[in-house]
């Protein structure tokens, strides 16, 4: 589903009217346009989540923007290099070549300036990425180059997952996610092999800590303290 800025605050307010959330939790996944910033801002510090403040939020949106992001953070790498899909194999390709996300991000850091939609609101959602301060008020095509020099000129791992992290809150991942695509020994469709692929990831995301730099996992104990209350 894709809106312009009116039509997403017509979206979100019939969203908040309808008494079927009444007591339930929202999840927002794409976090680009208002009236959702303000609840960026309020549910993360940073790249982390806010636990006093989620608590009193009935709305929640994903600290990356789509949440295909979520498949392509760089721990998931292990779930593309680690044959965990089915059996027999079936090798996941971006461009015709396994799985590598360093391209990717690379790929969406290039593809940049020909996003319109990114290109309108950049004032307002690099501020999301403030806790670099490096880049802050960077024009759109600055960051382009400067965070190419960043990542390629830098061996500092903790540092280039920042720059990562970067990337996926601010660039669309879902066309990226789509890219992803299953050797020529998948008998069914693209589709079918992504949705399998999710699940391998969802495996994947099971098992990490829930402690608030690990949206995902945080997020469903936060759910499951509030069902138990």
């Amino acid at each position: 589903m894709s809106f312009n800025e009116q039509e997403l605050k017509e979206h979100c307010l019939k969203i908040i009217q309808d008494s079927r959330i009444k007591n339930k939790i929202v999840i927002l996944c794409e976090g680009l346009i208002p009236p959702k910033d303000d609840i960026f801002y309020s549910i993360y510090d940073e790249t982390k989540i806010n636990e006093n403040h989620l608590n009193h939020h009935r709305i929640w949106i994903t600290g990356l923007i789509h949440k295909e992001a979520y498949f392509l953070k760089p721990d998931i790498q292990e779930v593309f290099d680690n044959q965990y899909i089915i059996s027999p194999f079936i090798s996941p390709l971006y461009k015709e070549i396994p799985v590598n996300l360093e391209n990717i991000y690379l790929d969406m850091v290039n593809d940049m300036t020909n996003d319109a939609d990114l290109q309108i609101h950049w004032s307002r959602v690099i501020k999301r990425i403030s806790h670099l301060s490096s880049f802050h008020g960077m024009e759109i095509d600055k960051f382009q180059h400067f965070w190419q020099e960043e990542y390629e000129n830098n061996q500092n791992l903790h540092y280039k997952n920042k720059l990562i992290n970067a990337v996926l809150m601010l660039v669309k991942s879902k066309e990226y996610w789509k890219q992803i695509l299953p050797d020529d020994n998948w008998p069914h469709s693209p589709y079918k092999f992504r949705e399998q692929l999710s699940l391998e990831i969802g495996k994947f995301y099971s098992k990490q800590d829930c402690i608030v730099e690990n949206h995902i996992p945080f997020f469903f104990k936060t759910l499951y303290k509030l069902i138990e209350e």
